[in-house]
């Protein structure tokens, strides 16, 4: 019969790979979280200075240095609204327009 994942087999293999295996991979992640920590408290730290010694608003240009990307101004907005394009709405939509067609009955002669 099959063994259940609370056997004592299981949870030691488990325990294994928990302490040999895995534990680089959580130590890389770490170290990649503390640096890219890091580099955000330097850009926070520049920008608070920024806006002491300007005394006022920091304007687009260093903002745009500061994060060292340039950023768009004008973002296209995204329109959320309407149909989607995948299959079940699809078929919806044109069962609709289906029936929008065939509201009134025409008897011909």
């Amino acid at each position: 019969m099959a063994r259940s994942l609370r056997n004592s087999q299981a949870l030691a293999a488990k325990s294994i790979k928990r302490g040999a295996f895995f534990t680089d991979v959580v130590k890389a992640r770490e170290e990649r979280l503390a640096k890219k920590l890091a580099s955000d408290l330097k850009k926070q730290k520049v920008k608070e200075s920024l806006k002491k010694s300007e005394g006022g608003e920091e304007t687009e240009a260093q903002s745009m240095e500061i994060d060292g990307e340039a950023q768009p101004k004008d973002l296209k907005k995204v329109n959320t609204s309407g149909w989607r394009p995948s299959r079940h709405v699809t078929y919806k939509k044109n069962k609709i327009k289906k029936n929008k067609r065939r509201k009134a009955l025409v008897f011909k002669k």
